[in-house]
């Protein structure tokens, strides 16, 4: 009975420690949303200019889609100016997952189960 009780323990901190230690990396190179967005423009204006090269789009409607490609481009730097600085501290999720989680699976199966049951061994 107690090999069974430290198995159980054993692999609800394998689970308990899965879910917090994501939460305690850091992460100090994530690339902004803006640096993808701005990429994706830039590939936008190479291939307005391979258009115009190759005849499929005139100089005016060319023209017309580089102004709303910077249009969003700098928008897209404007809208990265105006974002909150990210938080920090992920304490009350890792408060939850690692003390609040066990203790309610542990009660939740002392009021549905039946840990007084004796367990059949042959």
């Amino acid at each position: 009975m107690i090999g069974f009780w430290l198995i159980l323990i054993a692999l609800a901190f394998a689970t308990v420690m899965a879910l917090i230690l994501p939460l305690t990396r850091r992460y100090d190179k994530i690339p902004a949303r803006v640096d993808y967005d701005l990429a994706v423009y830039r590939d936008q204006l190479k291939d307005i200019a391979r258009d115009v090269a190759r005849g499929t789009l005139d100089e005016e409607q060319a023209a017309a889609a580089r102004i709303e490609i910077e249009r969003r481009m700098l928008a897209a730097a404007e809208a990265e100016k105006d974002k909150p600085a990210p938080r920090g501290g992920h304490w009350f999720a890792i408060l939850a997952i690692g003390l609040l989680l066990p203790i309610a699976v542990f009660a939740l199966y002392v009021y549905l189960g039946a840990p007084e049951l004796v367990g059949v061994v042959r």
